[in-house]
Parts: structure tokens; C-alpha cells; sequence
């Protein structure tokens, strides 16, 4: 029997402060060029690292990526809280991983 495909979503952070790059971007570019096998959707996207646009953008995804009836969905989120580490949640606490500060530009889709 055919597993069924999953979609995942994976979200980096941008620019920020004097970072011209964020390393987490850099992390999900390099997992976007990986991949995750034959049997998943992969899409990937820059957020802005800024609070009131990801609370928009996210719900955003997953309803742009919302599951069907034979689609699994995880939504992925990768910051970079210190240096020489990358975390993985499922979704940032508020105010922990996300700087309020201006708005920056709308989030970078990439899909594999």
C-alpha cells in the first residue's frame, strides 16, 4: 500500500539588526536543497522577523497548506536563539524568537 504524501512547511527567519542574514534562512535553504524524499512537499519561507507579521503569516501557511483528506501536514518553524545552534519548534513563543520592530518585507515562498 501507498503511504500517503505529507506536506511540510518550513519557516527561517530574516534579516535582522546587523545580521544582513539570518542563519536560520541559511539552515532551510540547505534542507530545501537536501530535501525530504520523494514522498514529501516541501515549501520553505522567509519570514520577517517581526511579531505582527508572523502572526499573520503564519496561520497564513497553514491555511495555504491546510491538509486534505489523504495529505499530512507539519509546519516547522527554525530560529537561531545563540550562536552555533539552530532550534526547531513548532511554533515561537511570543516575544521569545521574534523581535518587534518595523515591518519588513512579505515572506519568500520556495517550493521542492
Amino acid at each position: 500500500m501507498e503511504q500517503p504524501r505529507k506536506a511540510v512547511v518550513v519557516t527561517g527567519f530574516g534579516p535582522f539588526g546587523e545580521h544582513t542574514v539570518n542563519a536560520s534562512w541559511i539552515a532551510v535553504q540547505e534542507l530545501e536543497k537536501l530535501g525530504l524524499g520523494d514522498s514529501v512537499d516541501l515549501h520553505v519561507y522567509e519570514i520577517p522577523v517581526e511579531y505582527k507579521t508572523v502572526q499573520r503569516l503564519i496561520p497564513a501557511l497553514w491555511e495555504k497548506h491546510s491538509p486534505q483528506i489523504s495529505l499530512r501536514l507539519y509546519l516547522l518553524h527554525v530560529s537561531v536563539p545563540e550562536p552555533r545552534s539552530v532550534r526547531l519548534r513548532a511554533r515561537a513563543s511570543a516575544g521569545e524568537a521574534i523581535q518587534r520592530r518595523s515591518a519588513g518585507q512579505g515572506a519568500e515562498s520556495h517550493h521542492r
